[in-house]
C-alpha cells in the first residue's frame, strides 16, 4: 500500500458537515457568514510521523494529482505567519521540542482543536521562537513499556520490511522506527491525520471584515482559554517561589533533580503538560494496534519471557473518576537541567524529596495559605493522587509509601488490559518506562 501525504482545496461546504461534529461552535459561526466557494481553504493529510512543522518551518504536502493550484501556490498563501492557523480534522497531533538530546512533549492536540490561533492574534513585535517547535503527524513521544533487543528485533523487523534505519540507541527514537513501519509498502493499514488550513483571504476577512466580527470573537475567546495557564504563569510562579522559601524555611532540603519533577508532576496534574497513558487505537495518536501486531513475533524472540509490544503515549490528565496518568522518572520527557548528570540511582534517591516536597504543597494549599479556593489548584488538592512506584519490591528507601512497579496492573485494570495480561503475557515491571515512575490520578 502506497502512503502518501497530500494536500488538496476544498470549499466550506465541502467539510462544514465534518466540522459541525468536531467543533460545533465553530461551524455555526461560518455558516452564519455564508462563504461562497470563492474562499477556498486548504484540507491536508498527513502519515503517521510526517513533521507538520519543523522546526518552526511548516511543511506542506504536494498536492493531489490534477490539482487546480500548485504546491507554490498553496505555501504562498499559507506563509502569513510561521504557522498559519489551522484545525485538526481527524486524528491527534504533537507539538514537542527535541533540542539537545531532550525529547519535551508540549501539546497533545486533539481533533477538534485548533494550532496557529497564537501566530494570527500575535503582533508584528513578537517573543515567539520558532526554531525550537516541531509538530508532528500523530504522537511523536511514544515509549515502549520494556526495552527490545536490537539484533531480535530491530534489525531482523527492517530487514523483512525492506527498511534501512540506524537503530534507535535511546528510548525518544524508538518512534522513527515505528515511523518507518508505518509508511513501508507492506504496512496495509492506511492512517492520516487530516489539518484543515485558512488562508490568507480566510484570515484577512476574520481580522478586518465587521461581517465577520463574531467568528473572530469566537476565536480570540478560543485562543484566550488556550492560554489560560499561560497567563496566569507568573502567579503560579510567585506562588511556588513562596512556597520554596517556606521549605526552606522549614529546614525541608532538597536537590534541583527533585524540585524541578515536583513541580513538573504539579503541572501535570493540573492539566498544563500531558502525561503518559497506554496507546488506544481510538485516541488518535497513531496505528497503533497494527504496528504491535507486526512487533509481536519479534518482540517476544527478544525478550526473556513473554511480553506484549506495550507502548504509551501522550495524554492529558482529566479531573474525573477513572482518569489517571503516568510519568517515568528513567525517561526524560520533560525540561531539565543536565539529565545525563543523573545517575540512576540519583534518580531513585530522589524520589522521598518529590514526595514531600509535594505533600508539603499540598498541604499548604489545602490550609488555604494562597486564598486558591475556585482554582485549579484547589481541585489538586481534593481530588488528585500522586502514586510513587519503583522495581524494588523491598522498598530499599525506607518508605512504605513506595510501592513495586509490579502493582501496577493491579491498581489500574487499563494498563493490565493494554498488556493483555489476560492472554497470558508477562507485566514488565523492570521496563524501563515504569521500573520508576508516577502515577497522577483521580482519588
Amino acid at each position: 500500500m502506497e502512503h502518501k501525504s497530500t494536500i488538496t482545496s476544498v470549499s466550506w461546504n465541502d467539510v462544514r458537515e465534518r466540522v459541525h461534529e468536531i467543533n460545533p461552535r465553530l461551524a455555526t459561526e461560518i455558516d452564519k457568514i455564508n462563504p461562497s466557494d470563492d474562499l477556498p481553504l486548504y484540507l491536508a493529510k498527513y502519515r503517521y510521523g510526517d513533521i507538520i512543522l519543523d522546526r518552526g518551518n511548516i511543511n506542506i504536502p504536494k498536492p493531489e494529482a490534477g490539482s487546480s493550484f500548485s504546491e507554490e501556490d498553496a505555501i504562498e498563501d499559507l506563509s502569513y505567519k510561521f504557522v498559519p492557523m489551522a484545525l485538526v480534522m481527524n486524528q491527534n497531533i504533537e507539538i514537542f521540542s527535541d533540542e539537545s538530546d531532550m525529547l519535551f512533549c508540549v501539546n497533545n492536540i486533539e481533533t477538534g482543536n485548533f494550532f496557529g490561533l497564537w501566530e494570527v492574534f500575535d503582533s508584528a513585535d513578537t517573543y515567539y521562537i520558532k526554531s525550537i517547535w516541531n509538530i508532528s503527524s500523530g504522537a511523536r513521544s511514544v515509549f515502549f513499556l520494556k526495552k527490545f533487543g536490537v539484533r531480535t528485533v530491530h534489525v531482523p523487523i527492517m530487514r523483512h520490511l525492506n527498511i534501512n534505519y540506524p537503530v534507535p540507541r535511546e528510548p525518544a527514537l524508538q518512534w522513527h522506527m515505528l515511523r518507518e513501519i508505518a509508511n513501508c509498502a507492506d504496512f496495509d493499514k492506511e492512517w492520516y491525520s487530516q489539518i484543515l488550513y485558512f488562508p490568507k483571504k480566510w484570515v484577512d476577512l476574520i481580522l478586518y471584515d465587521p461581517d465577520w466580527r463574531n467568528l473572530k470573537i469566537m476565536l480570540l475567546e478560543s485562543c484566550w482559554d488556550q492560554i489560560k495557564y499561560w497567563r496566569n504563569k507568573i502567579t503560579f510562579d510567585t506562588v511556588w517561589d513562596i512556597f520554596t522559601a517556606n521549605l526552606r524555611r522549614k529546614n525541608i532540603k532538597y536537590n534541583d533533580y527533585s524540585y524541578n519533577i515536583a513541580k513538573h508532576l504539579i503541572l501535570v496534574a493540573l492539566g498544563v503538560f500531558p502525561g503518559f497513558k497506554q496507546v488506544d487505537e481510538n485516541s488518535g495518536g497513531g496505528p497503533f494496534t497494527q504496528l504491535q501486531t507486526i512487533l509481536l513475533d519479534y518482540f517476544n524472540k527478544a525478550s526473556k519471557g513473554n511480553y506484549y509490544p506495550s507502548m504509551v503515549q501522550p495524554a492529558y490528565f482529566q479531573h474525573q473518576p477513572g482518569s489517571s496518568v503516568y510519568l517515568s522518572l528513567g525517561i526524560i520527557s520533560w525540561v531539565c537541567d543536565n539529565p545525563k548528570t543523573i545517575s540512576s540511582q540519583g534518580k531513585i534517591s530522589a524520589i522521598p524529596g518529590i514526595m514531600s516536597i509535594i505533600r508539603e504543597f499540598v498541604k499548604e494549599v489545602s490550609k488555604g495559605h494562597y486564598q486558591m479556593e475556585g482554582t485549579f489548584l484547589d481541585k489538586l488538592c481534593e481530588n488528585t493522587e500522586f502514586t510513587f512506584f519503583h522495581m524494588d519490591s523491598s522498598d530499599t528507601l525506607g518508605s512504605g509509601d513506595i510501592l513495586s512497579s509490579k502493582e501496577i496492573p493491579k491498581t489500574d485494570e487499563h494498563m493490565a488490559l493494554h498488556a493483555h495480561l489476560n492472554e497470558g503475557y508477562e507485566w514488565p515491571y523492570a521496563g524501563a518506562f515504569v521500573r520508576n515512575c508516577v502515577r497522577v490520578s483521580y482519588k
